[in-house]
């Protein structure tokens, strides 16, 4: 662990790493383990999968379980990732919550 990355967990309570994305320099922030992604290839799957998605029937008690979750309390909920990049629009910010209810792990990410 560099140096930087010890003072910055003593303060932040996060890791640091760099990277580089499609050419793109990307710092994640993390806690625990490092599970790092592509926001990136997200998107661009996001958009494939939206132009042949179709209509699926939920069951009903998934579809109320889900709906009764709590997944995410922001003011109580730091998230385990976040992920920055600088792009010629702004900063792209991808934040990932992960929480464990019950055994069954849910993962949120909110793209800014």
């Amino acid at each position: 662990m560099s140096i930087l990355n010890f003072f910055s967990k003593a303060v932040t309570g996060y890791k640091n790493k760099t990277r580089t994305l499609l050419g793109h320099k990307v710092v994640y922030k993390y806690t625990g383990k490092s599970v790092l992604f592509d926001p990136f290839t997200m998107i661009r799957e996001l958009q494939y999968r939206f132009q042949d998605a179709t209509i699926l029937d939920c069951p009903v008690n998934l579809e109320e379980e889900i709906l009764t979750q709590e997944l995410r309390e922001p003011e109580y909920v730091l998230p385990n990732v976040i992920f920055t990049c600088k792009i010629p629009e702004g900063e792209f910010r991808v934040k990932r919550f992960v929480r464990n209810p019950g055994n069954k792990p849910i993962s949120i990410y909110d793209f800014f």
